[in-house]
């Protein structure tokens, strides 16, 4: 008798917790879906709130539309002219709206080279926002390519922070 009390006890104690396991068990498409709705489509709406960002006169210097066939060949130039196997560096869509966000009136960003200990293969982007007059762009008509390339303009005109002084 007692081990069919000590059965029936089990038994209604496995049974109670895979149910309550089954209420509260999130599927792993669940848990996606709930970290999709945490955070708006498209990231935070202040990074696409352009009300200060333009004002006055804008000048053209924003960024010149350039080919494929034209990107890959000033790649190479840079790497051949460095002696560098790098070609470039990555920032997420979320770090840029970042950058947006926290200065409103920013237009631009500044994008500068650096090494972080003195090793070559330690180069890096540093990109900060910034605001200046020269944000009209120059497209390609014909074949657009959504590549552009930038105007040098600091150490005339840098970016917000100061932080090429």
């Amino acid at each position: 008798m007692k081990i069919l009390i000590t059965t029936l006890v089990l038994s209604l104690g496995l049974n109670m917790s895979n149910m309550i396991e089954s209420y509260f068990h999130f599927s792993l498409e669940d848990r996606i879906n709930a970290l999709y709705a945490a955070e708006p489509a498209g990231g935070n709406d202040c990074a696409c709130d352009d009300k200060e960002r333009y004002s006055g006169e804008q000048k053209n210097g924003g960024g010149q539309e350039i080919s494929l066939a034209a990107a890959r060949g000033y790649i190479q130039n840079y790497q051949v002219f460095y002696k560098s196997p790098y070609r470039g560096a990555y920032i997420s869509k979320k770090a840029i709206d970042a950058i947006f966000c926290e200065n409103p009136r920013a237009n631009g960003l500044f994008c500068y080279f650096g090494l972080k200990d003195g090793k070559a293969e330690n180069i890096t982007m540093i990109i900060e926002s910034g605001t200046t007059e020269t944000t009209n762009i120059s497209r390609i008509p014909s074949n657009p390519t959504s590549i552009f390339m930038g105007e040098v303009i600091c150490p005339t005109i840098c970016g917000s922070s100061g932080l090429n002084e």
